[in-house]
């Protein structure tokens, strides 16, 4: 063993009160002779989770290997104490769940897949372990988390990964984590909508979105502004450059319905209006 990390072994078990330096038995994987949570938590589950996976004091040995929480050991004892068994605790737990809920989405998601909204969300909106996965198989150079990381300043990166693993996890982890969640709401209020719509496209004269069912003055609204976003990107991108302006100045002017609802949808029915005359001139 290098003398570097039997200092390490012997500090941990003077600072922490752990026995870390235990040989493990034979059926079980040696989690000492990891480096970092990383490596740890890439382990195929079936090393992973083999009779219960590494204890509290394997964790912290891994955890004071770490650059930053190594330094802070040494600088600040009672911080890095903290640090450690917060971090602990949360990666221990980490583990349990994975080794207890190996999440296998049903549905592989592809890249064809984004590109038709109305199929997407027929078949129900991605589920962000689903977006998770597809995320991690993707070879979209935009998708390289890898990548980005690498291209962090050390010292931020450093820091993101202790912050990751207060979570228990790893910083690619929790970006992905963190993207997959913000994809998945986004597909969710996308599908909803779809779906409201759909509904209410069966109530809808084709004279400006008059109803001929009794809904609120809101929901008509709502009904009223989609087809005015549906309308404005049916304009050619030479059409929206030169109604910009202007279209930023009808955004100002709602002002003056101070959120009443029937003043919005006529204010927005004869904005579809003017939109459709320069759609046919265009």
């Amino acid at each position: 063993m290098k003398l570097r990390k039997l200092i390490k072994i012997i500090a941990l078990n003077t600072f922490l009160v752990l026995s870390t330096a235990t040989a493990a038995s034979a059926n079980r994987i040696d989690f000492q002779e990891i480096d970092t949570i990383d490596n740890l938590l890439a382990l195929p589950a079936s090393d992973l989770c083999l009779n219960g996976g590494p204890t509290s004091d394997d964790i912290d040995l891994i955890l004071l290997n770490g650059p930053l929480v190594y330094q802070m050991y040494q600088n600040e004892p009672s911080t890095a104490r903290m640090l450690i068994k917060e971090q602990s605790a949360n990666i221990k737990a980490r583990i349990k769940e994975k080794c207890s809920n190996p999440h296998i989405p049903s549905r592989k998601l592809t890249k064809n897949m984004f590109k038709n909204e109305d199929d997407v969300c027929k078949r129900g909106a991605p589920t962000k372990e689903e977006v998770k996965v597809y995320i991690k198989e993707s070879d979209d150079p935009e998708l390289n988390i890898d990548k980005q990381l690498q291209s962090m300043p050390y010292e931020y990166r450093l820091i993101m990964e202790e912050g990751a693993k207060l979570k228990g996890y790893t910083l690619r982890e929790m970006v992905i984590e963190d993207i997959a969640t913000k994809v998945s709401k986004s597909w969710e209020r996308a599908c909803a909508d779809k779906s409201y719509f759909q509904n209410k496209e069966k109530d809808i004269l084709t004279d400006h979105d008059k109803l001929t069912s009794s809904i609120s003055p809101e929901e008509e609204y709502r009904i009223t502004d989609k087809k005015l976003n549906d309308t404005w990107k049916g304009l050619s991108s030479k059409t929206r450059k030169s109604l910009l302006q202007s279209q930023r100045k009808w955004i100002k002017q709602q002002a003056i319905c101070n959120q009443d609802a029937q003043c919005l949808i006529d204010m927005t029915n004869k904005r579809i209006t003017e939109l459709e005359a320069e759609n046919a001139k265009g």
